[in-house]
């Protein structure tokens, strides 16, 4: 019969440097400490999802979306590290085992990071026209999750021991000389980060770029591909989009249009005076229309010219179009119901005929 001088003597016994006792204290400090986290990880998720229910504009935020990402091993991982802190273990087992804490604290911090990056970079590309924007964010995903795990490897390394300033300069060195061969497509990359933040248009604008316009199908990572209005397809490099004006139609409110007619110079002055009188009332019974001004401009050679100036009060090229057309046939029919002449370029020759002085003379 086993007395509590036998266990007490059976707890006593030693095994690597330590007594059993104290192996039986390391494991429940470890199922302590694993439960304590499972246990707080479920209140806090539970409630966090409680109140996702009741708005769902919550569930995406970036604490339930970091807490979703612990796993089980992580935290049963670090009560292993801290309850084997209570043990006498080898120097050199301890080292390993430090260095595996840090890589595990390392991943968790770097995996907490991605997911914050990714959360800042969604919220920054919110909003309208999202799914144009998707492809510049996932990349730019990758490229800072690249970058973070690097650094997590630098961390790991140099508590092992690694001396990683002379790793960094060789890396430097070499980073320099692929940065040069890869100048053109960097400068490219950057610019894509550009319209992607600063954003001047996004997929389906339609924008004028030097001579080109058309409505842009696609933002990659090194070019830009735009529809032109003929059909074709232009392809522009990023580095040349932030680096040129662009005109872009889609935020325009509003069309300003001017133009002009000549009438003809032998048209009365008192016809003239009813003109720009008339061109408002044409211009004012179009819908989608707002008359601002006509008046007597100029003379030109061939004409007396009258600027007309309005705005069509829509961004669609269509309905300007359509606009500018019923001007233009009301103009003909008000014109041609008062005999009013439109000009169109004339030149007037005059004929002299001279009579050289010996003629003239014996005329006499």
């Amino acid at each position: 019969m086993c007395t509590i001088a036998d266990l007490v003597s059976l707890l006593a016994t030693q095994i690597l440097g330590n007594s059993l006792y104290a192996y039986v204290l390391a494991l429940g400090l470890l199922l302590a400490i694993f439960f304590g986290f499972f246990l707080l990880l479920f209140i806090v998720n539970n409630r966090l999802n409680a109140i996702a229910k009741k708005n769902p504009a919550h569930a995406n935020d970036a604490l339930p979306q970091v807490l979703r990402k612990i796993h089980p091993f992580e935290y049963a991982g670090i009560a292993l590290y801290i309850a084997l802190q209570t043990l006498t273990i080898n120097p050199l087992l301890n080292r390993v085992i430090s260095l595996g804490f840090i890589a595990l604290i390392t991943y968790m911090a770097v995996d907490a990071s991605s997911v914050l990056l990714s959360v800042f970079l969604r919220r920054m590309a919110a909003g309208e026209n999202h799914h144009a924007t998707a492809p510049i964010l996932i990349n730019l995903t990758i490229i800072g999750k690249a970058l973070l795990w690097v650094f997590g490897i630098f961390i790991v390394l140099s508590n092992a021991g690694v001396n990683i300033t002379s790793l960094i300069a060789g890396l430097g060195i070499g980073g320099v000389a692929v940065a040069l061969g890869l100048q053109s497509i960097l400068s490219d990359l950057f610019s894509s980060f550009a319209i992607h933040f600063d954003k001047p248009f996004v997929v389906g604008d339609l924008i004028l770029v030097g001579d080109q316009m058309g409505f842009v199908e696609k933002i990659g990572i090194k070019t830009t591909r735009i529809r032109a209005l003929q059909g074709e397809e232009v392809i522009f490099a990023n580095t040349l989009l932030t680096g040129t004006q662009i005109q872009n139609f889609r935020k325009m409110r509003q069309r300003r249009v001017v133009f002009t007619i000549g009438v003809a110079y032998e048209t009365p002055r008192t016809v003239l005076q009813e003109i720009p009188a008339l061109l408002r009332t044409i211009i004012e019974n179009r819908p989608k229309v707002r008359f601002d001004r006509a008046h007597f401009f100029q003379f030109d050679p061939s004409a007396l010219t009258f600027e007309i100036v309005y705005f069509v009060l829509t961004d669609d090229y269509k309905t300007y179009m359509d606009a500018q057309q019923e001007i233009n046939f009301g103009i003909l029919e008000a014109f041609a119901e008062r005999n009013i002449a439109l000009a169109h370029p004339t030149q007037v020759v005059t004929l002299r005929q001279t009579i050289p002085e010996a003629l003239r003379v014996d005329l006499d």
